[in-house]
């Protein structure tokens, strides 16, 4: 089916359970509200799916828990929104999908804790934004994904973004943009491949991963605690 709207939420789900949204194309031009809008809702499931706002965040799941998002893309073309946002939500799986952004914020997780993103591909294209941004956020996971900004950065792990998980993706960036930025604490990248790492925080821990840059260092450190292993880490002169 196809939802349609220029002053409000195309898609609304709100308080339920076990509802399915599949093969639907869902579009919006209202600054204030998303293309798509999960609330107060679980195990909802939005898949082969296309939701698009080009003023504000494509879908936006807000206290949604268990959702699954699969083989759906999910755009939004706003500086200050995002193509997927996930607030106040928990224990969601985005899987085989398509996010992007070309203003901002690809996918932006706030509060939102025990998520995985799965076989996902995610690009942002500012040049001051991270493609995915992690605020506040735990034990989340990123896997077997592609993290892209061809305007600026990739991925960045803010400050309270703790014990997340980035595992067999990669994480890109451009000129001497990050492809990776942590400031939060105990997470882990394990065999990824990053252009360019900006590690503080604590204790953060990078595995096996493939760390290049052609424009600057490939590994930037200022954290405390940091543990880097078995890893292959080179920049373009200065820095490792």
């Amino acid at each position: 089916c196809r939802m349609e709207s220029s002053a409000w939420n195309a898609g609304y789900v709100s308080s339920g359970v076990y509802n399915t949204i599949s093969y639907s194309t869902i579009t919006s031009s209202a600054l204030g509200a998303a293309a798509l809008t999960v609330w107060r809702a679980s195990w909802t499931t939005l898949s082969h799916s296309y939701a698009f706002n080009p003023s504000d965040h494509g879908a936006l799941f807000a206290h949604a828990y268990l959702t699954t998002v699969e083989s759906s893309t999910m755009v939004s073309s706003a500086a200050n929104f995002a193509g997927a946002f996930l607030w106040n939500s928990s224990s969601n799986t985005l899987r085989d999908s398509l996010v992007l952004n070309s203003a901002g914020r690809a996918i932006s997780l706030s509060s939102a804790h025990h998520n995985l993103v799965l076989r996902s591909t995610t690009a942002g294209g500012a040049s001051a934004a991270y493609a995915l941004q992690l605020d506040t956020a735990t034990f989340n996971s990123i896997s077997e994904s592609y993290i892209a900004n061809p305007g600026g950065h990739g991925a960045l792990f803010a400050a309270g973004a703790n014990s997340n998980t980035v595992s067999g993706s990669t994480l890109t960036s451009a000129g001497t943009g990050y492809g990776l930025r942590i400031s939060g604490a105990y997470n882990t990248v394990s065999a990824s491949r990053i252009r360019s790492a900006g590690i503080g925080g604590n204790a953060n821990l990078i595995l096996r991963s493939t760390i290049t840059s052609e424009d600057s260092e490939g590994l930037f450190v200022d954290g405390s605690s940091p543990t880097i292993a078995n890893c292959y880490v080179q920049g373009a002169s200065t820095g490792a």
